[in-house]
């Protein structure tokens, strides 16, 4: 074991076993002994060495006397003797021995594998079978020198195999490879004999045939010629082994290189073939010679055959010149033969011809044979051509007899097929006419073409019999047009017999027959296709429910059958209409009658069902309803009863024909019609009668009022309150609903009522009450608030007092102070205008100061309007006092809106010029005044004047000029109630005659918005209506006849239309309806005074600076800046930056005025920039704003919730498109409707989903309601009312509208967007007007006005605004989103984290797209 030992290092020593190494193919070596026998024997020497350890004897301690036998424990617990042995395997050196002997054997076995390694590298050559690899390789043909190649590859294994060692220790063992190397070399040599075996084979086959043809070839010429036939065969072998010399050299040359390779690599080959090979060419040889001489013998034979065969020739032009007479005169030539006897001909003759052609052949071999010229046989040849000629004609002719045979066999109404004989005589038509030249000169041609276009010439006539429209009356009437008899059985009838008949006479009388059977086919089949389609049209029904209980089935759309109906129809009358429909009268009639009863079935019956769905809604939906109408419920459950039977009936049987047909279906259906029509009245009476006491309800729709009279619940008129009333948003209830203590406004002010108002009557009742008592009290608390203004700090009025009686109270106490000041100057107090004005401006600027202060909301909001109304009030004596005006009788005075408290009359009156008119006492809550123009100053005038002259106001001009705005400011300054209207085409005469009635019983203002978007016919109706109020307002008449109903008048209401001129879907009011209205024309309005003022309300000191900064950069920005269609530098858009700038300036007051304005300009108008834009407008702001800077607002966690977004959408963080969310955002504080704006690319829709994901994860639950406007009509998208039933379908948005817009549940932080994604223009945008003006209402044809929460925005996101109206775009914030602060490069990325897996294949991809897209695209664009 020494060479295992010595701590695992290799050592010179002698091997300790000898094991033999053998092949194992194909991929193994085999060991003998093995490796497991080896280190089992090791183990038992070691066994042995330890076993002899036990022998030797142990002595006591310090003595010689012998230990007794012990016994010890072992590892498993057994007792064992104790020996020697335990202490040697104690010893640690010992231990340390048998470890590395262990060891050793491990890491011998270890080398032995990578020996082996070296002879495994040779076992390719057991990989493949032999024998198939090399018969493959033989099939292929190869050459000799591929046959060397592969032998020589496998004969170079055997030196590499000699150059392996025979013996190598390995270890503790010799191995010995003497057997391995042996089977190498064995193997690489049977590989060699395998391939030398067959390329032997393929030499020998050369060699044989080689051999083989040179015994032929002299067996050949060893012949002696004795006829002209042996002669010739004598030569002909002459001559093919002279010419064969090449080819013969090369196979016996390519023969004797085979067996010289076989020779090189020792392939043993049989006895005698290497002999034969090399005779090979000294045999070709001598046959060559052979050949030679041979050729000189055979002379003297030649010139004997020579003449012999020019006697032939001579004999052959003879017999050809006679040949050629026969064929001209009796063959097939002869002009006078019929066709058919010249095939017979021409046949006969061609076998003459034939037989002459072969002794022509055989003596023009003869004399090329002896050398002789070739004689010319020019009549031979001229017989050729003519019977080439033709053979081509009358065999063209006979292929078209063959035809025309097979042809008439076929059955006529059977096998016949039209379009094959069609095809079959124009190909013979079109080979007739691709014939030579020189053979349509023969008089034969002229006949066959003659057969084969007389036979194309019937055809049509038999296309016409052969025609499907033909019945058995039509073929009698032929029979009785040509006077023949004749059976058309279709087993008998062939095409052959129909030629018999001569049909051709009456060609013009069957085209005729033909063509009326046709056009009666078309009805007929008309006529069927009808009875198809009935017989598998169906009606479709779906079961129908409400609150969970069934409600039977109902109909689902027939706009299919519909269409079907209407083509049908249209066909049947024009079938009638026919005069080819005699034979099918009676059916077209019969379709008639059912298709028409099938129409109005229907009709009824979808009039019916709609009628039911509504009605059943109000009768079976609500108890209150049955309760309060108990006759109409009662015939509405006899109408139920009756449609349930006849739906279940349907739903059995849903075939149309069926359903429609059934016995007394249409009176059933009539009946129900009329019944519905009964109940739709008295419900219509009934809401009718609730709209007269209490008139409000005209300014809901149909089923708002159902839903609050169909429940007992008095809190139900919460939800329509902003509808009913100008700004209360509810009633403050109390004894549990039984009673109505005061209002709050949608600001959150309240008031309470002096006296409660019961609910324990009807709502209509209790609510006339509430309305009563509002005017009562509001009136009561305005006249104390007047009563102590003088007597109280005007800051601690203002607190104390509500947002519309500190308004009313200081106009009135204004007016008094102005009238006083008056009074005083004609006294002779000289400096009363001017004190009065000094004492004004103090009184403005204590307001001012105050907002710098720590306020409430509500108090900040009324000290805001009080200084927009005491502005205006300073500026009127600011202006007396330059134009001195100091009478009471001056028109500077008489022309403003003058506020009295009249003590006789106990009320507020308000005077202009020769308006005279009282308060309406409609509670305002803290919904802010308009900033007061000299234009604003002028509309009041003209409308006040036109109210007067019991006209109405129209104010006319561009968008953002405020039409809408100062009629309403106008109202509540009067404290009226002004009710706004959208209108639009879906307006009809009625509903405008229900608006109206309400406006006159409730003495409420009504301002028509877009009044010319109605259409004229509507005009002219509404004029009319006009014409009656008014005409009773001159009267004086408190009731008057209105749309046929006696109707209370309160002589406050007005009238007002708003009109955006020259616009798309505008018309031209008739001059009849203008004659009603006082024009006001409305143009710019002066921005420079409405900034100053609103930034004066908001506490900006330096107001009037900033105003003019301002205006200005808005001027230059409209001059400098392009012309981008969603660009809007009016008013709205100067009013959302004094908003912003009011809020920034209350959220950061250590910042100066001219920072929060600059940074308010800044951040509200950048969104809207294109690209080019954004350097010219920084540039134009530090030019007005120099030296200040401000950071954007900041929004840490949005921010971050923004970039939260992204990643988890794998989109990039990219600084720019942030910041368009965060703008998005920023604008949407301030707009409540907003635009995206962006051609495709720009990531809008990654901007608005990012913000709605940002506000959910901020525990602001957003939703996106998304809807494509443009894929849908007007009609679809906001509804229609029946003009007729006046029923209301719903439309999309308007169903999306209400739904969003109704209240909160549980989670109060939720916002609802709208969302409008495609594109917007006049046609169906411009219904949303007053959504997005701040009426925030949208006005539906039913006279729903569904208002817009605070929690509900509305976003548009589209491509441009190339069609919206300036209205429209003036309403909205804008965010542009470029395409080019995006480019290719996020798209790129994306790409490459989400859909590349290896980080090294990312980074080859991005380096390439560096390095070749920017070029490119740069390049492109240039």
């Amino acid at each position: 074991l020494l060479c295992l030992s010595k701590e695992g290092k290799d050592i010179k020593a002698d091997p300790l076993i000898k094991v033999f190494a053998a092949t194992d193919p194909p991929e193994n070596l085999s060991i003998s002994p093995s490796l497991k026998d080896t280190k089992s024997t090791i183990d038992k020497i070691r066994q042995h060495i330890f076993d002899s350890c036990k022998s030797f004897v142990r002595w006591m301690r310090f003595s010689c006397i012998q230990v007794p036998k012990q016994e010890v424990k072992d590892e498993d617990g057994d007792e064992v003797p104790y020996s020697f042995l335990n202490d040697v395997a104690e010893v640690p050196e010992v231990m340390k021995t048998l470890w590395y002997v262990q060891n050793g054997v491990n890491r011998t076995t270890d080398l032995l594998d990578k020996v082996e390694k070296r002879y495994k590298k040779f076992f390719w050559l057991w990989r493949e079978e032999r024998n198939s690899v090399v018969d493959k390789f033989a099939k292929k043909s190869p050459t000799c020198l591929q046959y060397d190649e592969k032998m020589r590859q496998y004969a170079k294994v055997e030196p590499k195999a000699s150059k392996l060692p025979e013996e190598l220790q390995v270890g503790f063992l010799t191995v010995s490879y003497v057997s391995v190397i042996s089977d190498i070399k064995e193997r690489a040599k049977s590989w060699v004999q395998a391939y030398g075996r067959n390329l032997r084979d393929s030499g020998m086959s050369i060699a044989q045939a080689v051999h083989d043809r040179i015994a032929s070839y002299r067996d050949e010429l060893s012949k002696n010629p004795e006829t002209l036939e042996d002669l010739k065969a004598l030569l002909n072998t002459i001559t093919i082994v002279l010419d064969s010399t090449n080819e013969i050299e090369l196979m016996i040359d390519d023969c004797s290189e085979r067996y010289r390779t076989l020779e090189e690599f020792d392939v043993t080959v049989a006895d005698g073939e290497a002999q034969m090979v090399e005779s090979l060419g000294s045999e070709w040889d001598r046959l060559i010679e052979l050949a030679k001489e041979t050729g000189r013998n055979s002379a003297k034979i030649r010139r004997k055959f020579a003449k012999v065969t020019q006697d032939q020739v001579t004999a052959f032009v003879d017999e050809s010149t006679e040949l050629l007479t026969q064929i001209r005169e009796s063959g097939p030539a002869n002009p006078e033969l019929e066709l058919d006897d010249a095939v017979v001909k021409h046949e006969e003759f061609d076998t003459i011809l034939v037989a002459k052609r072969q002794t022509r052949e055989q003596l023009v071999l003869a004399q090329k044979l002896f050398g002789l010229e070739i004689t010319p046989t020019p009549d031979f040849k001229k017989c050729e051509d003519i019977m080439e000629h033709l053979g081509r004609v009358l065999g063209l002719y006979k292929e078209f007899k063959e035809a025309e045979a097979g042809w008439s066999g076929t059955l006529f109404f059977g096998e016949l097929d039209m379009d094959v004989l069609n095809t079959g005589v124009e190909e013979f038509v079109h080979k007739s006419k691709k014939l030579p030249k020189d053979v349509k000169k023969y008089p034969a041609y002229d006949k066959t073409v003659a057969t084969i276009e007389g036979f194309q010439g019937s055809l049509p006539l038999i296309t016409d019999l052969k025609s499907d429209s033909l019945r058995g009356r039509h073929w009698k009437r032929l029979m009785e047009v040509t006077g023949k008899e004749f059976d058309t059985s279709p087993n008998t009838f062939t095409l052959e017999k129909l030629f018999t008949l001569n049909l051709s006479e009456f060609t013009s009388d069957i085209g005729e027959l033909v063509t009326e059977a046709q056009k009666e086919q078309v009805i007929e089949q008309a006529l069927q296709q009808t009875a198809d389609t009935w017989k598998k049209m169906n009606l479709s029904l779906f079961p129908y429910s409400r609150s969970g209980m069934d409600r039977g089935y109902i109909l689902k759309s027939i706009d299919e059958i519909t269409t079907t109906l209407d083509d049908n129809l249209m066909n049947l009358q024009s079938m009638a209409a026919s005069r080819f429909c005699v034979p099918f009268a009676e059916e077209v009639r019969g379709w008639e009658k059912r298709l028409g009863l099938v129409g109005e079935v229907l009709a009824l019956w979808m009039n019916v069902q709609r009628k039911w769905m509504h009605l059943e809604a109000i009768f079976i939906g609500s108890d209150d309803i049955r309760l309060q109408l108990p006759e109409e419920a009662k015939r509405f459950d006899a109408i139920d009863k009756t449609w349930q039977k006849l739906m279940s009936d349907t739903n059995k049987a849903t075939s149309v024909i069926e359903a429609t047909h059934a016995d007394g279906r249409l009176q059933t259906l009539e009946t129900l019609a009329s019944d519905l029509d009964r109940c739709q009245k008295s419900l219509s009476d009934y809401l009718e009668t609730k709209r007269n006491a209490f008139a409000r309800f005209y300014f809901i729709s149909d089923d708002e009022l159902l839903s609050i009279l169909g429940t007992s619940d008095v809190t139900s008129v919460q939800e329509h309150m902003l509808k009913l009333y100008d700004n209360c948003a509810a009633l403050i209830f109390g004894r549990g609903a039984k009673v109505v203590t005061g209002m709050v406004s949608s600001e959150g002010e309240q008031f309470l009522f002096k006296s409660p108002i019961s609910t324990e009557a009807a709502v209509e009742s209790w609510m006339t009450d509430v309305q009563a008592e509002m005017r009562r009290t509001l009136h009561d608390i305005t006249k104390e608030a007047t009563f102590v203004y003088p007597k109280q700090d005007r800051l601690r009025w203002i607190k104390d007092q509500l947002g519309m009686v500190v308004n009313t109270g200081s106009k009135i106490w204004w007016t008094w102070e102005v009238e006083d000041t008056f009074r005083a100057v004609r006294e002779g107090d000289k400096h009363g205008m001017k004190n009065l004005a000094k004492r004004l401006t103090g009184q403005l600027q204590e307001l001012v100061s105050s907002l710098l202060g720590d306020l409430e909301n509500q108090a900040r909001k009324k000290i805001n309007t009080l200084i927009i109304v005491d502005v205006h009030a300073r500026d009127v004596i600011d202006r007396f006092v330059r134009d001195s005006i100091l009478d009471v009788r001056e028109f500077a005075w008489e022309s403003q809106l003058r506020f009295y408290w009249e003590k006789q009359e106990d009320d507020t009156f308000i005077r202009q010029c020769t308006f005279v008119g009282s308060a309406g006492w409609e509670y305002m809550g803290l919904n802010g005044r308009l900033v007061i123009t000299p234009l604003t100053d002028r509309c009041y005038m003209t409308l006040t004047q036109a109210l007067s002259f019991q006209l109405g106001g129209a104010p006319a001009g561009p968008a953002g000029t405020g039409k809408t705005e100062t009629v309403k400011d106008l109202a509540k300054a009067m404290s009226l109630l002004c009710v706004v209207f959208n209108c639009g085409e879906g307006l009809d005469y009625k509903a405008m005659g229900s608006i109206f009635s309400g406006l006159v019983q409730c003495g409420a203002w009504g301002c028509f918005d877009e009044f010319n978007r109605i259409d004229l016919a509507v005009l002219s109706v509404v004029s009319a209506q006009i014409k009656t109020i008014q005409s009773a307002l001159i009267a004086g008449q408190k009731r008057f006849m209105f749309e046929g109903k006696d109707t209370v008048m309160d002589e406050r209401c007005g009238i007002f239309i708003t009109m955006n001129p020259g616009y798309a879907g505008r018309v031209e009011l008739p001059d009849n309806l203008k004659a009603l209205f006082r024009p006001v024309t409305m143009v710019v309005p002066d921005l420079n005074l409405i900034c100053e003022i609103m930034l004066l309300s908001e506490g900006f000191e330096s107001a009037r600076i900033l105003a003019k900064k301002m205006v200005t950069l808005y001027r230059l920005a409209k001059e400098q800046l392009s012309k981008q269609h969603h660009y809007d530098w009016g008013l709205r858009a100067l009013k959302s930056v004094l908003v912003m700038a009011g809020s920034l300036k209350r959220g950061s007051p250590d910042l100066s005025e001219e920072t929060v304005l600059m940074r308010a300009l800044r951040d509200m108008n950048s969104p809207k920039f294109v690209f080019d834009d954004v350097p010219l407008f920084l540039g134009l702001i530090s030019d007005l704003f120099p030296g200040v800077d401000c950071p954007r607002v900041g929004y840490p966690s949005f921010n971050n919730a923004v970039e939260e977004s992204l990643k988890s959408n794998h989109y990039q963080i990219i600084d720019v498109q942030i910041d368009k969310v965060v703008q998005l955002y920023e604008t949407m504080m301030t707009r409540h409707t907003t635009m995206l704006v962006g051609p495709t690319g720009g990531g809008k829709s990654v901007v608005l989903n990012t913000l709605q994901q940002a506000q959910t994860s901020l525990d602001q639950n957003t939703k996106l309601f998304v809807l494509n406007a443009k894929a849908i009509s007007v009609v679809e998208l906001y509804g229609v009312l029946d003009p007729t039933t006046r029923e209301w379908t719903d439309g999309l948005l308007s169903n999306i509208f209400r739904d969003c817009n109704k209240p909160l549940g549980s989670d109060k932080n939720e916002k609802r967007y709208i969302v409008f994604d495609g594109d917007v223009d006049a046609v169906w945008v411009e219904n949303m007007n007053s959504v997005m003006d701040d009426n925030k209402l949208l006005t539906l044809a039913n006279g729903e006005r569904i208002r817009l929460q605070d929690y509900c925005k509305l976003l548009f996101e589209v491509g441009d605004l190339q069609y919206a109206s300036p209205a429209t775009v003036s309403r909205c914030g804008m965010v542009w989103v470029d395409p080019q602060n995006l480019r290719y490069r996020p798209y790129v990325d994306t790409w490459l984290d989400t859909q590349v897996e290896e980080e090294e294949d990312r980074h080859v991809l991005r380096s390439l797209m560096d390095k070749y897209l920017e070029p490119s695209i740069a390049y492109v664009i240039e």
